[in-house]
């Protein structure tokens, strides 16, 4: 059998920190010459989520609507003509790209903003509303990691664990300041070594879900307050160099801390003001389609979320309809409980039918076959070495199976036959 650590269902904030540097936009690299926009115009919104180096959304109308997708190369200054000239009301890059928009035509303009994934649906509230004519294209870390290690109740073992994960080929380490589930100390001493190369994503744990006895914040404290010590106590746990650099690339709101969206106001605009320095995104998990959109559209939210992270699994559905909008809204969904939750699936006829084909184990050909869904990564929290490479061959059934000329194919078939499995609308 194999051993899996599933994520905490405590309510939680977690973060991820990308060893990546926020560009500086006093000290940005020369220019290496001029560009026109070479833009190609959308008509379906779903294809808005193309993740590709270079890879920008431009829209002249708000919330994604009248859209055109750029693949521009790195660090050339594109020059913007009519109908995008002071036109853009939305824009947003890539996964692992970032925008430096400017106002002038010749990328020389002191009047600059810097804009990361998933963009801005609403150039009104930055104040960049119709005033972008020019923009560079910037790319800000390496590659994909579609599978997170979960490290919750390892122990004593988490330490060794993170290490065997790091060496085996994993980019993600998901933990928490929650020492009654996780030790996110050992985390930090088994990533030390590899910090420069890594993901580490954390989480903040309200009181509900802590030992009383051993926690990172004082109970008795304000929300906000627990918020802005449990981010600081992370921090110091993932600091290895000079600490007025550390920053949390991804802080995501595990559940909301009520039914009442005025109390996830509350905490989303104390995270709020992280960004961009000491916090690069935020996100939201344990959540549904309506409070998603709500952080969407709402007025009071100056950062709309990047990530959304959930089960997926045969109660909901496998968020169907909450994964077709995040696709839309150009949001990254994580799955977890992908094996635990779904052992009907991992019988099923296109899992196993994969894995023949594919010659890999029937999970591999599960988390393929969900990664082929698009727009979503994995937590993923084996003990097993053996597993934790297995699992790795994931990216070489996507990358590699599905798009050769033996096994598209049967890649095709079987990723259709699962799609009508979980009722994935086409």
């Amino acid at each position: 059998m194999r051993s899996l650590a599933l994520i905490s269902v405590a309510s939680a904030f977690f973060a991820s920190a990308l060893a990546t540097a926020l560009p500086d936009l006093d000290n940005l690299p020369a220019l290496t010459g001029f560009a026109p926009l070479n833009i190609t115009m959308i008509s379906d919104e779903g294809s808005l989520e193309k993740r590709q180096p270079g890879g920008v959304n431009l829209c002249r109308d708000i919330n994604w609507a009248n859209c055109g997708y750029a693949k521009q190369p790195f660090n050339l200054c594109i020059q913007l003509d009519s109908p995008w000239w002071h036109s853009i009301s939305a824009i947003g890059p890539d996964q692992y790209n970032a925008i430096v928009a400017y106002e002038d035509y010749n990328c020389g303009s002191s009047a600059r903003l810097a804009i990361f994934n998933p963009g801005y649906p609403n150039l009104v509230p930055a104040g960049w509303n119709d005033r972008i004519g020019s923009f560079r294209v910037l790319q800000i870390s390496g590659p994909t990691c579609v599978l997170l290690y979960g490290t919750a109740w390892k122990k004593e073992a988490t330490g060794d664990l993170v290490l065997k994960a790091l060496k085996a080929g994993f980019r993600g380490i998901d933990t928490a300041a929650q020492p009654r589930h996780y030790n996110e100390t050992l985390v930090g001493a088994g990533i030390k070594e590899a910090i420069s190369k890594g993901i580490i994503q954390t989480k903040f744990t309200p009181v509900s879900g802590q030992d009383l006895h051993n926690m990172p914040y004082d109970p008795k404290a304000p929300l906000d307050e627990q918020v802005h010590a449990s981010v600081a106590s992370s921090l110091a746990h993932f600091i290895f160099e000079d600490p007025a650099n550390a920053y949390i690339d991804s802080l995501v709101l595990h559940s909301p801390p009520s039914d009442h969206f005025s109390d996830l106001l509350k905490v989303w605009k104390a995270l709020e003001t992280y960004v961009p320095h000491r916090i690069r995104q935020l996100g939201i998990s344990n959540t549904d389609l309506h409070v998603v959109s709500r952080l969407c559209n709402s007025p009071d939210v100056g950062v709309r979320p990047a990530v959304v992270q959930n089960r997926f699994y045969p109660a909901t559905r496998w968020e169907t309809d909450l994964r077709a909008y995040c696709r839309i809204q150009r949001i990254a969904f994580q799955t977890f409980w992908t094996l635990s939750g779904n052992p009907e699936l991992l019988r099923s006829a296109p899992v196993q039918k994969l894995a023949e084909s594919a010659t890999i184990s029937a999970p591999v050909a599960l988390y393929a076959l969900v990664l082929g869904l698009e727009g979503t990564t994995i937590l993923d929290g084996t003990k097993s070495e053996a597993h934790m490479a297995e699992d790795l061959r994931v990216t070489e059934v996507v990358d590699g199976f599905a798009q050769s000329e033996g096994g598209r194919a049967s890649w095709v078939a079987c990723l259709d036959e699962f799609k009508a499995l979980i009722g994935e609308a086409e």
